[in-house]
């Protein structure tokens, strides 16, 4: 049982890692892609699409690696959670725009809300699993997070070009 525990916080954790870095590598096509959900303006679309990239970069792996798999955990399920609820949105008004999901040319459809529905899944049965202990943990989440707002400011000043 604890293999199929940690193969689902690497799966979850892994997705996030892709997903994130996807975002990154395309951080101008990100902001579009959340402008086409219609639910912030310009200003706040350009701060998420700094933003999130890297936090789901960092917290993916961290949840991955097991670094307090319950804290990152706990991030993941709550941008899942904010991804649904844009998803739903977009889906009530029709808009068929591109999920901005980290593949390109991915509409909205509901089968997104099925994924995510999974990948909770995941995230949920991998806090659960048995992880490495490491010592300097609080640490490593520190610089994570250093690391996240870094890449974010630097994100921040293309999107704004």
């Amino acid at each position: 049982m604890e293999v199929i525990l940690i193969a689902a916080r690497m799966l979850g954790g892994g997705y996030f890692v892709w997903a994130g870095s996807a975002k990154m590598s395309k951080s101008r096509q990100f902001w579009s892609e959340i402008m086409g959900y219609k639910i912030v303006g310009s200003g706040t679309s350009a701060v998420l699409a700094s933003v999130l990239p890297p936090v789901e970069f960092i917290c993916g792996l961290m949840f991955a690696a097991g670094v307090a798999p319950t804290l990152t955990g706990i991030a993941l399920l709550l941008l899942l959670l904010v991804f649904s609820g844009a998803i739903v949105v977009c889906l009530v008004r029709r808009t068929g725009n591109d999920c901005g999901c980290g593949s390109t040319g991915t509409k909205v459809t509901p089968m997104l809300l099925v994924r995510n529905a999974i990948l909770a899944g995941l995230i949920v049965a991998g806090t659960f699993s048995t992880s490495p202990t490491y010592p300097g943990e609080f640490i490593v989440l520190a610089a994570g997070a250093i690391v996240a707002a870094i890449i974010a400011v630097a994100l921040h000043q293309q999107v704004s070009e």
